[in-house]
């Protein structure tokens, strides 16, 4: 079973909605994945923000959510780490040795796994913090679409390239 970690800044809004849709969406390509999220920058104990709860709920899905900082167990119990911005993907890198030959963006690991694929439209998942709605709903088709580049890849071809 594969282990993937999640990281953003404060872990309430883009590495909760792309751990969750792992989750959800490795159960309908039928992948077994173990996830986790974490943040650079996290406020331990916090919800998921309002509209990832809602975005989450809205799919059928769990929002229950207690943001984690990020920390030497939780690379260590990673075998991928997937960030939502080379700034992050960088000081993981940076502070984590361990860490460097497993982390990437989501983007970048996505389109590297099927570069025939449509490239994403960034390397960077934007933070919608502080947005609307539909900025949180753009942000969760961003994530969803890199997680299903991902998943196919690995009904494909396995988990372990």
């Amino acid at each position: 079973m594969l282990r993937v970690l999640f990281v953003c800044t404060g872990n309430t809004c883009r590495s909760p909605m792309a751990a969750e849709m792992m989750r959800q969406l490795a159960k309908e390509y039928q992948v077994e994945v173990e996830v986790k999220s974490a943040g650079i920058a996290a406020f331990p104990g916090s919800p998921a923000s309002d509209h990832t709860q809602t975005i989450l709920r809205d799919k059928g899905w769990s929002d229950h959510h207690v943001a984690q900082s990020m920390d030497q167990k939780l690379v260590d119990w990673a075998d991928i780490v997937l960030t939502m911005t080379s700034y992050h993907r960088d000081v993981i890198r940076e502070h984590y040795e361990a860490s460097l030959p497993k982390t990437y963006t989501l983007a970048e690991y996505a389109h590297s796994l099927s570069p025939s694929e449509q490239a994403m439209k960034s390397i960077d998942i934007q933070d919608p913090f502080g947005g609307d709605l539909s900025i949180y709903r753009q942000c969760g088709e961003e994530i969803e679409e890199a997680i299903r580049i991902i998943l196919r890849y690995w009904t494909t071809k396995g988990t372990t390239s």
